[in-house]
């Protein structure tokens, strides 16, 4: 029998770009779910639990699973996600659509929408929003009821335009103070505190929590390599090392790779996958590159650009990255007129870190995702970082105002 008759054709479960929805594709953030629930658990306070973290990095996926009951039965979660909340004009719309997605939810004969009117002249709809959720609780003894905000930050915008008024925040910030089972997640890039236009969220500073979400652990992000195709696919030691190390367990990286790896191995038919093969599809997606990689390079400021090409540069050829002398000392040698000293350096680079753009392990620093350097080194070199653009004092002043506002820690 030919190996091609051998052959099995293999279905492609990776999900590249959208959130996961079902539990099916969704592996790891055990230590974020038990975060969650610990902390709504304890009783003694209602909290707004802020999962933070770079666009594609899982967030929204994590709100699904939670939809879905993965913080056990205790809980009532509910889902809004802010960019469906484009046309509202008032706050009486705000909580309208919020008491919506709550009765759809919910699914529950019980509640019925049309008893609410959120738009009654003279009358604040944050009075009606708070009945219904009265009467939920009611209905839900010993329940705990989980309002998940997806996108927090576009808020802001709202408010800023006077569509949304920044008393929802005060509303908000009652609804937590008082002894409702009530508790709220958000979902964003930067805490609270962190937001350029942090004056909104002041009132719940002290009602705040923080969630990293970054990359997979190992063992994780090797899970969500092999299980989606064990029955299909098997991955020889070397390529599940490869992939590994092109994407440190960002999970977005690592589905991208995945998907289009199933389709190489179809095209190519064949059931196991090896190092060459991971070569193949390295070759593809930086000839073809994510969106994702195009958005965060084109998101940094010239200086962090520049920093990010020395680094993807200086590591290519070593086994660990470089130290911040030495990275010095070789932007110096490159070009004498940069502009930057080694403060303005290591500011840059933690700036990166806050991006998981960088990793910074016993002194060294790398590009955190190696099929992100790849792409930097052909597409962006240092030659024509440096040709193009030379940093200049206001991208310094801005670069230091933006890691002025990443300077607090996380609680966890």
């Amino acid at each position: 029998m030919s190996a091609e008759e051998k052959f099995t054709s293999i279905p492609n479960p990776y999900i590249v770009g959208n959130p996961i929805k079902d539990g099916e594709m969704f592996y790891g953030r055990q230590d974020e779910f038990l975060f969650a629930k610990r902390k709504i658990e304890t009783g003694d306070k209602s909290y707004v639990i802020v999962l933070c973290g770079e666009r594609r990095s899982g967030k929204t996926s994590i709100l699904f699973q939670i939809l879905s009951g993965k913080l056990g039965e205790r809980f009532l979660p509910v889902l809004i996600d802010m960019q469906t909340m484009a046309g509202l004009e008032n706050d009486g719309d705000f909580f309208e659509e919020f008491a919506q997605e709550i009765c759809r939810t919910l699914k529950d004969a019980r509640l019925n929408i049309d008893e609410y009117n959120f738009h009654v002249p003279n009358e604040s709809p944050y009075k009606c929003f708070r009945e219904l959720l009265d009467k939920i609780l009611s209905l839900y003894p010993g329940k705990h009821l989980v309002l998940m905000i997806d996108e927090y930050e576009m808020m802001e915008a709202k408010f800023d335009e006077g569509s949304l008024s920044p008393e929802v925040i005060t509303f908000f910030a009652d609804l937590l103070d008082g002894e409702r089972h009530l508790s709220f997640v958000f979902t964003g890039s930067r805490h609270l505190e962190q937001r350029q236009k942090s004056k909104y969220w002041q009132l719940l500073y002290d009602k705040s929590l923080y969630c990293r979400i970054s990359f997979l652990p190992r063992h994780e992000a090797i899970r969500l390599m092999i299980e989606p195709v064990r029955d299909y696919v098997h991955f020889s030691d070397d390529a599940v090392e490869r992939i590994y190390r092109l994407t440190t367990g960002q999970p977005y990286y690592t589905q991208a790779i995945c998907q289009c790896l199933v389709d190489h191995l179809n095209e190519v038919k064949k059931n196991r996958a090896e190092l060459a093969d991971i070569d193949v599809v390295m070759q593809h997606i930086l000839n073809n590159p994510l969106p994702q990689m195009i958005y965060a390079w084109n998101s940094l400021q010239e200086i962090e650009k520049l920093v990010l090409a020395a680094l993807a540069v200086v590591q290519k050829n070593a086994e660990s990255g470089p130290s911040v002398a030495v990275l010095y000392d070789y932007l110096k040698k490159k070009d004498s007129d940069i502009l930057m000293s080694r403060k303005d350096l290591t500011a840059a680079l933690e700036y990166l870190i806050s991006r998981d753009l960088v990793i910074h392990q016993n002194g060294a620093y790398r590009v955190g995702i190696e099929l992100l350097a790849q792409w930097i080194q052909r597409e962006q070199p240092l030659w024509k970082i440096i040709q193009e653009s030379k940093p200049r004092a206001s991208s310094l002043k801005e670069m230091l105002r933006r890691l002025f506002l990443l300077s607090l820690p996380a609680s966890f």
